[in-house]
């Protein structure tokens, strides 16, 4: 059975450290997407996005919503 979640390790401008990411593989593919769109990899697209996540709200969340706005909106 395949997992319908998929993890990445990253590394973002807040944290000193590499965090994993664990995301719905959709969202995923809505992230590379998204990242093409701006001429960025994943990567870049995702530490752009948790630059201005809000203290007390989880990564996931965060890149969600992100996900879901620029969806929504064309990016």
């Amino acid at each position: 059975m395949q997992s319908l979640h998929h993890r990445q390790s990253i590394k973002h401008v807040k944290a000193p450290h590499r965090t994993t990411v664990r995301l719905e593989s959709e969202f995923w593919t809505a992230i590379e997407l998204l990242a093409k769109k701006t001429g960025q990899s994943w990567r870049e697209w995702v530490a752009t996005e948790l630059v201005n996540k809000p203290a007390g709200t989880g990564a996931a969340s965060w890149l969600r919503v992100r996900c879901l706005i620029q969806s929504t909106q064309g990016a």
